[in-house]
């Protein structure tokens, strides 16, 4: 069996983030993550977990973790999914520096 530079995925093989647009114009990055604790978190969550911290680590900024529970008319929140959704947050090895 041959193997293949490049055959399995690591590290070093992800992608790297492109550059924000007038990033050096800031004092520091701020990104944060606003779910709705309505519900556990989705695969379409993920993206935004994802690009919200790693934009911050990369421009050693500050990613907040927010909850976005301020309309009750529109979402009902509901109080186990605040502890779920940061439990999956530092899961997936995002850690936020302000609530």
């Amino acid at each position: 069996m041959s193997s293949q530079k490049g055959s399995t995925a690591g590290p070093a093989d992800a992608k790297v983030l492109a550059p924000l647009p007038n990033a050096n114009k800031y004092s520091q990055i701020v990104t944060r993550f606003a779910p709705n604790p309505d519900f556990v978190l989705h695969v379409g969550s993920l993206r935004a977990v994802f690009l919200s911290h790693d934009y911050a680590r990369m421009y050693k900024g500050k990613f907040i973790l927010r909850f976005e529970d301020t309309d009750p008319r529109l979402k009902k929140s509901v109080l186990e999914y605040y502890g779920q959704i940061e439990k999956d947050v530092k899961w997936l090895g995002c850690r936020w520096d302000e609530e």
